[in-house]
């Protein structure tokens, strides 16, 4: 399975926290990402060391992964990126956050999987906040907890993340209580 992923938001933390979160399922190894957001810009240098990069077989994990934002990239560096982005290399992924669509190239949006993280304000991510969340939860009538929990139907993304954010939760919670 290799793909290109664009994911907007306008705040770049949340597209991190997303691709974050689908590198940590996916078990890929840090040795094994090429992270160039950090870059002060992505030039096609950059882009080249990315394309061989990902050419290479995965060190330690199943996949590699390369991150790129995409107001880092110049104009030349997307025009190099159309290639890889229409047939990544196998066992690849290719991240690019972004704030807007519009900074990136038609063709590359038309190559790549689009992820639109909206803001939902129903997700709260305090610790406090998912407590009392279970506590309502398990008290209620099970007929009525559905209403609690937050509607997700059309945007996948989000449950994902809210359902990945119950999880960590619930598996810190229980850890804290039952340690031998």
């Amino acid at each position: 399975m290799s793909q290109a992923y664009i994911i907007v938001h306008d705040q770049l933390s949340e597209c991190r926290h997303y691709i974050d979160t689908f590198l940590a399922q996916n078990k890929i190894h840090q040795i094994d990402q090429l992270d160039l957001t950090e870059n002060e810009s992505i030039g096609i240098q950059d882009v080249r060391k990315l394309i061989s990069f990902l050419q290479l077989k995965p060190f330690t994990s199943t996949h590699k992964a390369g991150l790129l934002t995409a107001e880092l990239l110049s104009l030349e560096a997307q025009q190099s990126l159309l290639k890889i982005t229409e047939e990544p290399p196998p066992n690849s992924f290719i991240f690019i956050s972004a704030q807007s669509e519009e900074q990136l190239l038609p063709t590359i949006l038309s190559r790549s999987t689009i992820i639109r993280l909206e803001i939902n304000r129903h997700i709260q991510t305090t610790s406090t906040t998912h407590a009392e969340f279970w506590t309502k939860l398990l008290r209620m009538h099970p007929i009525r907890r559905i209403s609690l929990t937050p509607d997700f139907t059309d945007n996948r993304p989000n449950s994902i993340l809210w359902l990945n954010e119950q999880i960590v939760f619930l598996r810190n919670a229980l850890k804290s209580k039952y340690t031998p």
